[in-house]
């Protein structure tokens, strides 16, 4: 993502931007114009610096603590999905991370019904075994989920104990 505004008037919620990786996402979103909300599970003072940079680049940035218990998970999917509702300006919405929800049609999941689906990706958690569909791409009903999947490299699989997944969304559903 480059620095030329091609994000402006959007948002993003990138998970694990405490450090590493997610925090490159957030700022990189940032620096292409988009406010973002930034989530950890453990490193609290790595998420605020990552928001506060965020903030020194002229956006807005929220910090947000994602828990594994799945009644914590339910209520903080719900406080993102209020927070999503309560913006001024509708905007196309999609939604990206490990939801540590191990149904689809349980817990957590069912908060996104029923303006939201979920892109079926297929296992990506334990990388060297996946037997679970952990990782999730839930996007807004008004997107078409075109294709979607695991990338299961031998790269992925020494980098995580989640395998990266993908989709390729299109307008309309």
């Amino acid at each position: 993502m480059s620095d030329d505004g091609s994000q402006r008037g959007r948002s993003a919620l990138v998970t694990g931007a405490s450090s590493g990786i997610g925090r490159a996402i957030a700022l990189a979103f940032a620096r292409a114009g988009a406010d973002v909300a930034v989530t950890y599970r453990a490193n609290a003072a790595g998420a605020q610096g990552t928001a506060n940079e965020i903030q020194a680049l002229g956006r807005r940035a929220a910090v947000l603590h994602l828990d594994l218990s799945g009644l914590w998970r339910r209520r903080q999917i719900r406080s993102i999905l209020d927070a999503v509702a309560k913006r001024p300006q509708r905007m196309p919405t999609i939604f990206m991370g490990d939801t540590n929800e191990w149904r689809e049609a349980a817990g957590c999941l069912r908060d996104f019904e029923p303006h939201f689906h979920i892109a079926p990706t297929g296992p990506s958690f334990h990388s060297r075994h996946p037997v679970a569909a952990l990782d999730r791409i839930i996007v807004e009903k008004d997107f078409r989920i075109d294709a979607a999947g695991v990338h299961m490299s031998p790269s992925a699989r020494r980098a995580s104990d989640h395998l990266p997944i993908w989709a390729r969304v299109s307008n309309g559903a």
